[in-house]
């Protein structure tokens, strides 16, 4: 890596250098989140049509179970969640920010993978299931991955 050389003066008059980081508001271009305006899951026992009022539903599910839960990770996983929309991506997978929709034997998952920079992958896996209410997160768990080597 090249030395970077930077004027004395560009410091005068300063015994520090202070950095400040602003948060600010991130939008997203709507072409970013374009996609079809539904999808089909093939689950061990049947064929399961979601379309983008689906996705908003099972959102609303989600945030509703992390609002309510109990979890180490629910303040992240909150703020990860909340601000992102659901929507299906071009290759027909719905999605919520990093949350994905995939079945699993006969049930519907969301899926959400966090790694934090040590070996160990840690996965949280919400259960889908559709009342006649509408969509509803029946069970949030955690597991862990640990890679082979």
């Amino acid at each position: 890596m090249p030395d970077v050389n930077l004027p004395n003066e560009m410091f005068a008059g300063s015994e520090q250098m202070i950095v400040q980081i602003e948060k600010r508001q991130v939008n997203f271009p709507n072409e970013m989140f374009a996609g079809p305006e539904q999808t089909i899951i093939q689950t061990e026992k049947e064929q399961i049509t979601i379309t983008m009022k689906d996705a908003e539903a099972i959102k609303n599910a989600l945030m509703g179970y992390l609002r309510a839960s109990t979890l180490e990770d629910r303040d992240y996983l909150l703020r990860m969640t909340e601000k992102v929309p659901a929507w299906i991506d071009p290759d027909g997978f719905m999605r919520i920010g990093a949350w994905f929709l995939q079945a699993r034997g006969s049930s519907l998952i969301l899926t959400y993978r966090m790694q934090l920079g040590t070996p160990v992958i840690r996965l949280f896996a919400a259960t889908l299931a559709k009342s006649p209410e509408g969509w509803i997160i029946t069970n949030l768990r955690e597991e862990r991955i640990i890679p082979r080597r």
